[in-house]
């Protein structure tokens, strides 16, 4: 009796019906992602590409010497940029002006 109770746990159909419940059960599960946040290493210019160049409302923004910040609301999803001071890692291939910001 034990032995078939084995054989029934680690056959690939009972694998492949665990898999597939667990596979409907994340189907059914809905996202839901409300703020999202990255560094810059000019406030200035993400300003005014968010601001100027698409037209997104700010939420506030802030450019002083020891921090800098702005952030935006887009349809419940909040943006928020952040400055860091010090050089921050790109890959150039990314990067469509290999600047890094």
């Amino acid at each position: 009796m034990i032995r078939k109770l084995l054989r029934l746990l680690t056959s690939r159909e009972t694998f492949a019906k665990i898999g597939e419940e667990r596979l409907k059960h994340f189907q059914k599960r809905k996202v839901n992602l409300r703020f999202v946040y990255s560094f810059c290493s000019d406030i200035g210019e993400v300003r005014r590409f968010y601001t100027d160049l698409l037209g997104m409302t700010e939420l506030g923004f802030m450019d002083e010497e020891q921090f800098g910040w702005v952030g935006y609301d887009s349809e419940g999803v909040q943006f928020m940029f952040f400055r860091w001071d010090e050089e921050l890692p790109s890959r150039e291939d990314w990067d469509w002006k290999g600047a890094g910001t």
